[in-house]
């Protein structure tokens, strides 16, 4: 079938669905009184469907770039857009039908007896393990990281043999994400100078951009955000949000144009780029929008949907391989890997989708929708109590929780790939519920 450059019939249709549902939401929570509607589920979701599934593609159509990895993936749009209009909606009515009884609120207000140093404790432990992992894990070269813009070799050996731990103190150093808005917390409320705190957080982030992976950035940027303003019991504005949300963009095209995974960024071949170059760049991420189309178009047809595999090996995940050497973990993505195999055999490895991709190779449409339902649900349970609440002062780890849990939808969506999900998510935003739970210990 022959494409133009401008959307057609029912891409216009989804497309407009997708865009207007995300703007209402948007509306809506931006319009609330809660100074915790920024970060909360759904927000993070719309802003994360407007990138991946509505702004990235509908521009890669009109610049005529919708053939990616030799292979022209215009046909399987409908799909994709299909796919995540369902995984949105699902989830929304999830969201909707529970929790909507607001629970007592005693049990998350802060201490009468709160102690700040216990508190500060607790962050400087985030903060040690995270920056800890990663030069055992990295060795030297992790310290001449931290001068993110100057690529460095990369070659410092690590402190130990990780071996078949190295997975968990990569995962370890995402508890660097957990501290930063309990260091911007401690600053708002005057417990930690200015010169320690911004000190604190250049360090982390410029750890994050040297890694080279996005989502530790997107999601301690959202969450040190939130909690720029929650501390002080504020709403985030509006303006800032709009103009540091485009520099932000901006950058993310900066990251993808020149980065190189745990060396830093590296400039000299990019010396001639504007702003419109690295905002075109910062687009090439929402390519996983074109590959979740093409493995949607496939199951069911070329391989059998793959029902309950991906929550079973969700449930292996955990167990160490030196444990258990045939852990059977991951062995589906074979099937993104070979949807470009008719290219190159090679031409799909480390592609990949969307997350309502791996739902619908599940049990196709009722995937999508069962899995929507379910994450809605898991979120209006975890979520709902801090968006309804009109308390100010609550215990701060349970605001951090609630704002890594809200900002790690953005992850949920853009790697489908449930078993990494649940590890991630267990370094990344379990700890703040479990030093919430010590921090009422300490009272």
């Amino acid at each position: 079938m022959f494409y133009t450059n401008e959307l057609q019939g029912d891409e216009i249709a989804l497309v407009l669905g997708l865009f207007v549902l995300s703007i209402f939401v948007l509306s809506k929570q931006l319009s609330s009184r809660s100074i915790y509607s920024f970060c909360s589920p759904p927000t993070i979701l719309s802003l994360t469907v407007l990138y991946y599934s509505v702004l990235g593609p509908v521009f890669s159509v009109w610049n005529g770039e919708t053939f990616f990895r030799g292979i022209e993936h215009r046909e399987h749009y409908v799909t994709s857009w299909m796919g995540g209009l369902l995984f949105f909606v699902f989830f929304l009515i999830g969201y909707s039908s529970s929790g909507n009884k607001a629970p007592s609120q005693n049990k998350y207000l802060l201490p009468a007896v709160f102690k700040a140093q216990v508190f500060k404790k607790q962050v400087f432990t985030c903060y040690v393990i995270g920056f800890g992992s990663y030069i055992l894990l990295v060795g030297t070269s992790g310290f001449a990281q931290i001068a993110f813009w100057s690529q460095s070799s990369g070659g410092g050996e690590a402190l130990v043999d990780a071996g078949g731990f190295a997975g968990y103190l990569l995962n370890g150093f995402n508890f660097l994400v957990i501290a930063c808005p309990g260091i911007v917390y401690m600053y708002r409320k005057k417990q930690l100078p200015l010169y320690l705190a911004a000190g604190l957080l250049f360090v982390a982030f410029a750890l994050f951009i040297s890694a080279g992976f996005r989502w530790r950035l997107v999601v301690g940027a959202i969450t040190s955000l939130s909690m720029w303003y929650i501390a002080k019991g504020e709403k985030v504005k509006l303006l800032p949000l709009v103009t540091g949300g485009f520099a932000f963009l901006v950058f993310m095209g900066v990251m993808e144009a020149t980065r190189s995974y745990g060396k830093g960024l590296n400039f000299a071949e990019n010396e001639n780029k504007g702003i419109s170059d690295y905002l075109a760049s910062a687009f090439n991420e929402t390519a996983v929008f074109k590959a979740s189309g093409l493995v949607m178009s496939r199951a069911g047809n070329e391989f059998s949907y793959i029902g309950l595999t991906p929550l079973l090996q969700t449930v292996f995940t955990p167990i160490p391989r030196a444990f258990w050497p045939s852990k059977p973990t991951g062995d589906y993505l074979i099937y993104v890997r070979e949807a470009y195999s008719s290219v190159n055999k090679n031409e799909g490895v480390g592609q990949a989708i969307l997350n309502y991709a791996e739902y619908y190779m599940m049990a196709g449409w009722i995937g999508v929708m069962a899995m929507g339902l379910l994450v809605g649900w898991y979120y209006a349970k975890t979520n709902k109590p801090i968006i309804s609440t009109t308390k100010r002062e609550l215990n701060p780890w349970y605001i951090i929780f609630c704002l890594q849990n809200a900002a790690y939808i953005y992850l949920i969506l853009s790697r489908g790939y449930l078993p990494a999900q649940f590890m991630l998510y267990f370094f990344t935003v379990y700890p703040a519920w479990y030093f919430y739970k010590q921090s009422l210990k300490k009272v």
